[in-house]
């Protein structure tokens, strides 16, 4: 959720290449390897177990989760271009969530 609340992960995407109508977007696959990271998973099979998952999907603002090769491909297929978009993001993620960052209330 963070990731969608400090980032722009579809803007700093849309130019990696062009896609079809009916493909799952760059910042999408970005976002599924990212969460699949966060929770420990670093094997592409893991996104199979999220499919069906509708909070995966919520929390994550995608419209639809990629299939396993849909993943595999696109990380394979574009992971220069993400990098090159990324490699100084994280940076910026931590101080922009740093100065949204706001107690939870536990009550």
């Amino acid at each position: 959720m963070a990731l969608n609340e400090r980032t722009d992960l579809a803007a700093d995407t849309e130019s990696v290449s062009p896609l079809r109508s009916d493909a799952v977007n760059h910042a999408s696959i970005l976002s599924c390897y990212v969460a699949l990271l966060c929770l420990g998973k670093s094997d592409f099979k893991a996104i199979n177990g999220f499919r069906e998952d509708a909070y995966f999907a919520e929390a994550l603002g995608l419209e639809r989760v990629p299939s396993e090769g849909i993943l595999r491909q696109c990380m394979d297929a574009f992971a220069a271009d993400y990098k090159g978009r990324w490699s100084r993001r994280p940076s910026s993620f931590c101080a922009a969530a740093k100065r949204g960052s706001r107690p939870w209330a536990t009550g």
